[in-house]
């Protein structure tokens, strides 16, 4: 999730908002392009799906987007908030679970970035 997304359109312009979803998906794309399904899901948010034999642990996915959030950053006054969550064989009948556990901790990101003032 691109964080303040409709303020950076709304103080500097569609083009800048523009800018930041390409910077972000550029990051994505650099990170996990060729490891797994990459899609824009939402005005400002991504889905990233990993097959097991790509995954890395999580810590190790969050610290490379992570440091690439610099970079966004410094383009577009922006955090990056991160949701991760695995297929739990035998425990999730669907995908909505897991994609609902990724949204969730994503959100609690979100929440932690904005009381960290950032």
């Amino acid at each position: 999730d691109l964080d303040h997304l409709k303020e950076i359109n709304d103080v500097f312009g569609h083009a800048d908002g523009d800018y930041a979803i390409k910077t972000l998906a550029n990051v994505n794309q650099e990170i996990f392009g060729k490891k797994g399904c990459l899609a824009r899901i939402g005005g400002d948010e991504f889905a990233v799906i990993l097959k097991n034999d790509d995954y890395e642990n999580r810590d190790s996915l969050l610290e490379k987007v992570s440091s690439q959030t610099v970079l966004v950053d410094e383009t577009t006054s922006s955090k990056i908030a991160v949701g991760i969550s695995e297929y739990r064989k035998g425990k999730d009948d669907s995908f909505l679970e897991v994609f609902t556990r990724a949204d969730r901790e994503m959100y609690e990101h979100k929440k932690a970035i904005k009381a960290m003032g950032k």
